[in-house]
């Protein structure tokens, strides 16, 4: 008699829905079986760990996987009333050319929506430091955070974000041969 699985969170819910045995998805995403099991057991994974998860999950499926399949990422944030947005925290124009910029689309979103990163750290609750980090692309965020971000955007500008707008979360397919080069980057 085999015993009933029970899921402990969104990951082993949906590996177990989608039959993945761990022991096909932890190679495809070159990644130790301990390191696969701290994931399978709930912890928060960063950004680069995730990314290799759902690509991986895309290939063995062979269909697009979703960060938000595999964990919350924030997406689920109903957007504001028009009332609500009326207390938004604006960047005056006279700063926005003195803003420092970096090339990443965290900070591309930021700055498109005219968004102070000091409201917007007080906003997600996370340190000024942290997030000039974030958006300087020196640091990439535990799933945690990049749910943290999800949700305070959706907040702040009613818009229906996703994490797959503001980070890199292997949310596209690759092609044969990109498949390739990333997993040669991966080992």
């Amino acid at each position: 008699m085999r015993a009933l699985r029970v899921a402990a969170n969104r990951f082993e819910e949906f590996r177990i829905a989608n039959a993945l045995a761990p022991r096909t998805w932890y190679p495809a995403a070159k990644m130790s079986r301990a390191a696969f099991r701290v994931v399978r057991l709930g912890s928060d994974p960063y950004l680069a760990t995730a990314r290799r998860l759902v690509v991986a999950g895309s290939i063995l499926l062979g269909r697009q996987v979703r960060a938000h399949e595999l964990w919350d990422v924030g997406e689920d944030e109903p957007l504001p009333t028009a009332s609500a947005l009326a207390s938004r925290p604006f960047i005056a124009k006279r700063h926005l050319a003195t803003l420092k910029r970096y090339d990443t689309a965290f900070d591309r979103v930021l700055h498109a929506e005219g968004l102070s990163p000091f409201f917007f750290a007080q906003a997600a609750a996370i340190s000024r430091q942290h997030l000039q980090r974030l958006r300087s692309g020196e640091n990439e965020p535990c799933m945690s955070t990049v749910a943290q971000i999800v949700r305070t955007l959706r907040r702040l500008t009613g818009k229906p974000y996703k994490a797959a707008h503001i980070f890199e979360v292997g949310e596209q397919l690759p092609t044969t041969d990109a498949l390739v080069l990333w997993l040669r980057r991966s080992l």
